[in-house]
């Protein structure tokens, strides 16, 4: 909505997610990752428009996916595989963007 104060917006999208964690203690450290696709990415949001080509405002954005491949590293071991036995899990994010119009 060019020449608004706000700018709102809604986005829906498809990908790929790739989950990870670390851990260490008492000199070991071992790393885990999960990887899947998303299914559905819905997202809402608003952009208040602080000069006519930058923006910031509140979004919110929900998904869908399932991890369907893992691995694990420890030392000099590290395995990966597929999951046999998967479920569908989902993200809820809230927060605060900022965009920017390269175009003007």
């Amino acid at each position: 909505m060019p020449g608004s104060a706000l700018d709102p917006w809604v986005g829906l999208g498809v990908g790929y997610e790739s989950f990870g964690t670390r851990q260490s203690a008492n000199g070991q450290s071992a790393s885990s990752s999960f990887s899947g696709l998303q299914f559905v990415d819905v997202q809402a949001g608003g952009d208040f428009m602080l000069t006519p080509s930058l923006g910031v405002g509140p979004f919110v954005a929900f998904s869908v996916g399932e991890f369907t491949s893992a691995s694990y590293d420890q030392g000099a071991t590290s395995t990966s595989s597929s999951l046999q036995s998967t479920a569908l899990h989902e993200w809820l994010t809230i927060g605060v963007r900022g965009a920017y119009d390269i175009s003007l």
